[in-house]
């Protein structure tokens, strides 16, 4: 970024090339069209102290001196001047003749009268012209000069209107006017105007200038008038814009200094390796059907003392075009106390093309490097703007501000190939905000630190992003990017995004970060029909698609929060919303989904051999999932996670996707997760196999993981619906020293299906700290195929309590409600309730709560207002559904009690509160409580013992107890 400033200091071109042209006779003839007021030409004479030759005579109407001439040309070296009598202020020169002036010497007026030479044929200031001109001086290539009474005409050459009159206010051309062409001279002017007005405007090697005055170029077409308007030595011209010619800069320049200006009005204006600069004061304008800037060219104003800058002002009807380091620069230097000038460009299109952020680049900034403030910047376009490796800036280097960057297309606004919008204090000054206006805004393959970037990197903050795109947002392999600095004291601004559309993808990003003291920015993205984040980026980088604010390595700010608004948001191939906390003793931010459907979908697998270098660790490769995440990494602080809430009709979570706030390493507080989905939640299936050989799951976490201390959030959900299939779970767990968060499930219908699908809390192996609370209200509850919902401890901590209240539970094909307290824990397990109106429990599925260690198992509580049915056992008959409360390790088993209205246990059913062969721990009381009665029925078993396969009879009829189970209490038995 400190290259800009080095840009901006380099306004002046260090030398132009000087063309030798060829000399002409001087020929300087006065005509006979003012009769006894002619012209005269007197040789030799001794003018500011050298010889020359003087024009005098003329006709003198009030403050206006008019001269005719048929021929007027000067030669290489000639010095010609016009006489200045008292009391003329303008002297007006016309060429009757058929044939262009050539200038090649100096053209000056022996006082202070401004100087108007009109040749319809043209003019050619050569290498050696010079003007020596107190007042203004125009030259111009119209057939006449307008005034009020008349015209002083060169076509139709008459004698000047009798009237007294002050000044001409127009110029009328007529159908091909004649060219103007200055070829390798320096013309300048001091204190007045200096103004070229014909048919095509030609410079070539040579340098305009003025101090303290005015440099005007006005290219015309046919059949023209031009107004005028002179006021002492200051001169303006209007031209309409039907009909223009074209300007043309080649290896030119032209300057002013001091409350002075430069204006150009025309057809296609074209600078190629050309400057046009002011300094201290002036401004810069142009009215034009087109401008390219190519090979170096240069448009630049700025200020090194108090006063302010002037503007660059384009005014374009067709396109403005940068490319080839061309640069466009406002500046308000070191020692500057005044203000920089703003930059405003109206065009058609603008197309800026470059190499980046470099010297070589083409650019357009705004910056100040002193305490003055810098301009604003407005690019303002009604069809597109097109920045293809070129650099948009507003910039502070010193204590000064920075202005606003305004970019607005009525179509589209395309950030291409390293090219650059951005935002960047690197002083205690602050920079303004960045709005982006337009229909589509595409940022492609702008990897950083190019697309559009806001960046405090002191003590000054950075303003906000705010994109408003009437139809899309487009950001692949690219970034929309606002960022504090590491050591910075300053603030980066947010960022907001209102559209139709959002698609990030390839690595495209959007992103708030702070490596520092001070806070991330928010992000806020609205799209009125959908938000789509996808993919990996195909660069080396391997940048995955995402949303993210972050607080990093060595911050102590906060991360920002993230909210997204949108009827449908869709995270696939690695897609990513994330707020987290790396390595930073700031907070992760908050993330906030409020759509009609949320989909996340899909992983990226990168095999080993396509891992960069830099990544490949010991590793087999690269895994990348869909995902929403608020996470701390790493912190040596406790910090808080960020709270996910998610509010949707349907979430629909596959292939690996995740919801996710956890510690995953460091000391932290775990973020809540809260998802409310009014129809439905599906949680499907896995995605790709990581290094340990596991598929990652599907599903919502949130966890106190291996390398974390501290406690685990809460997940919350509300649903009409909850699918959950193939590996699907929602977890809160600890897996080191803290304590799992609980998990709230409330939905109308809960459907589990398939292998390693659960919704668990659990204390894992090595970790110290208590299970979360698990609490399920449904409708209905289904279970089945293995599936699960437990809460188990297996490390050093006790689980948490389960509790189910659903009027219709039904569990089938080996799924549970467990309660476990695992091999190896020391913890008590949580207890189990299940509160209902009706619960079957068959083909081998069960509601367990067990101690298989040191820990005492939790009670088991069964409250079913009519029906409690057992039926059956596994397809393979290995397993028996049932009811248990047991113990297989040191610690005892819980109570189970059972109350229903009815209860049946058939065909090979069980309820047990059985002890192990092996354990030494005490089993529970059994109580049942039916009050229609006891159906047992078929190879089934009611069990209370301390022997873990008591003999039990065939049931039929009545019941056979063993006689060792006297805490057994049944009422109303039926046989």
């Amino acid at each position: 970024m400190h290259q800009i400033q080095k840009l901006l200091q380099k306004f002046l071109l260090s030398n132009f090339f000087i063309l030798a042209c060829a000399p002409v006779n001087a020929q300087i003839t006065p005509d006979n069209t003012l009769g006894t007021e002619a012209s005269r030409l007197n040789p030799n004479v001794l003018i500011n102290g050298a010889p020359g030759d003087k024009i005098e005579g003329g006709a003198v109407r009030g403050s206006n001196l008019f001269h005719s001439f048929s021929e007027f040309n000067l030669d290489d070296g000639e010095r010609v001047y016009f006489g200045n009598p008292s009391g003329v202020e303008n002297i007006l020169t016309r060429v009757t003749g058929g044939n262009a002036s050539n200038i090649f010497g100096t053209l000056g007026v022996d006082g202070t009268a401004n100087l108007f030479l009109m040749n319809p044929n043209g003019i050619l200031f050569g290498s050696n012209a010079r003007l020596d001109v107190r007042g203004s001086f125009l030259g111009t290539t119209a057939n006449s000069f307008v005034f009020p009474n008349g015209v002083f005409s060169a076509k139709n050459p008459q004698a000047p209107p009798l009237l007294t009159i002050s000044v001409p206010f127009g110029l009328g051309f007529g159908s091909q006017p004649g060219g103007i062409t200055s070829q390798g001279n320096q013309l300048g002017i001091n204190d007045s105007t200096l103004a070229l007005i014909g048919g095509e405007i030609a410079l070539d090697n040579s340098v305009l200038f003025a101090n303290n005055g005015q440099v005007q170029l006005g290219a015309v077409g046919g059949n023209t008038t031009v107004g005028l308007n002179v006021n002492g030595s200051e001169l303006n011209f209007s031209l309409a814009e039907a009909s223009r010619s074209p300007i043309a800069l080649t290896r030119s320049a032209v300057f002013t200094d001091g409350d002075s200006a430069i204006k150009l009005i025309g057809g296609q204006i074209n600078l190629n390796n050309s400057s046009l600069f002011n300094q201290n004061g002036g401004s810069i304008s142009f009215d034009a059907t087109g401008l390219s800037l190519d090979s170096n060219s240069l448009i630049g104003i700025t200020t090194e003392g108090a006063t302010k800058a002037g503007d660059i002002q384009i005014q374009v009807s067709d396109a403005v075009a940068l490319a080839n380091s061309s640069k466009i620069l406002s500046n308000s230097g070191d020692s500057a106390t005044g203000n920089g000038g703003d930059i405003s460009i109206n065009a058609k299109a603008i197309a800026i093309t470059g190499d980046g952020i470099s010297e070589n680049s083409s650019i357009i900034s705004t910056f100040t490097s002193g305490q003055g403030n810098g301009g604003n910047l407005t690019l303002n376009a009604t069809d597109s703007i097109n920045i293809n490796g070129g650099f948009v800036s507003i910039a502070t280097d010193g204590a000064g501000n920075a202005g606003n960057l305004t970019v607005q297309a009525g179509n589209a606004v395309n950030v291409t190939d390293t090219g650059t919008l951005s935002l960047f204090s690197n002083g205690s000054g602050s920079t303004g905000d960045l709005r982006i206006e337009t229909g589509t805004l595409r940022i492609q393959n702008a990897d950083a630190p190019g697309g559009v970037a806001a960046l405090a990197n002191r003590s000054g903050r950075v303003g906000s992003i705010s994109i408003q795109a009437r139809d899309a947002v487009e950001v692949i392999n690219s970034l929309i990017n606002a960022q504090v600095a590491v050591g910075s004291a300053g603030r980066a601004g947010d960022i907001t995004i209102n559209t139709q559309r959002v698609n990030l993808k390839d690595g495209g990003n959007v992103i708030t970060s702070t490596f520092s003291n001070t806070n991330a920015g928010n992000i806020v993205i609205r799209a009125s029909e959908s938000v789509d984040i996808s993919g990996v980026s195909p660069s080396n980088s391997l940048q995955i698609t995402k949303v993210s604010s972050a607080t990093a390595t060595g911050a102590t700010g906060n991360s920002g929060n993230i909210t997204i608004e949108t009827p449908r948001l869709t995270l696939s191939q690695a897609g990513a919303v994330s707020a987290t906390s790396v390595q930073s003793q700031g907070n992760a931010g908050n993330i906030n989904i409020r759509a009609k459907d949320v989909e996340l979908n899909g992983f990226v697998a990168v095999p080993k051999e396509d891992v960069p270098e830099q990544f490949q660790l010991s590793v087999n490769g690269l895994l990348f999932h869909s995902e929403l995440n608020s996470q701390v990494i790493g912190s040596n602080a406790d910090v808080q996670g960020g709270t996910i809430t998610i509010d949707t009709e349907r979430l629909r979570l596959s292939n690996g996707a995740q919801v996710n706030t956890s510690i995953v390493l460091g000391r932290g507080q775990g973020g809540n997760l809260v998802v409310r989905a009014i129809d439905s939640i599906d949680i499907t299936g896995t995605g790709g196999k990581r290094n340990d050989g596991s598929f990652a799951p599907s599903g919502l976490f949130t966890e106190l993981q291996t390398g974390g201390i501290g406690s685990g959030g809460t997940i919350s959900v509300e649903t009409g619906h909850l699918n959950m299939s193939n590996g699907g779970q929602i977890s809160a767990s600890t897996f080191n020293q803290g304590n799992a968060g609980d998990i709230a499930i409330r939905a109308a219908q809960i459907d589990l299906r398939g292998e390693n699908t659960f919704i668990i809390t659990t204390v894992e192996r090595e970790a110290r700290g208590n299970g979360g609370n698990l609490n399920i209200i449904s409708d209905r509850l289904t279970l089945g195929d293995g599936t699960e919902v437990s809460s188990s401890t297996f490390g050093r901590g006790n689980g948490g309590n389960l509790t189910v209240n659903a009027d219709q539970l039904e569990l089938f094909g080996l799924a549970g409600l467990f309660s476990a307290v695992a091999p190896g824990a020391n913890g008590n397990g949580g207890k189990l309730s299940v509160t209902g109106n009706q619960l079957i429990v068959r083909d081998g599925a069960s509601v367990d709560s067990s101690t298989f260690g040191q820990g005492q198992a939790g009670d088991l509580t069964v409250n079913i207002e009519d029906l409690v049915e057992i039926v059956g056992s596994s397809s393979d008959g290995q397993v028996s559904s049932g009811i248990f409360a047991t113990t297989i390790g040191s610690g005892n088993a819980g109570d189970l009690s059972i109350r229903t209205q009815r209860f049946s246990v058939r065909n090979g059913g069980k309820v047990s509160v059985a002890t192990g062969p092996d354990s030494t721990g005490q089993g529970g009381n059994l109580t049942i409580n039916a009050s229609d009665g006891v159906e047992v029925v078929g190879f089934s078993m009611i069990i209370d013992s301390k022997a873990f396969y008591p003999l039990a009879a065939k049931v039929r009829g009545k019941p056979e107890i063993s006689p060792s189970i006297p805490r057994v209490s049944m009422s109303k038995i039926k046989v």
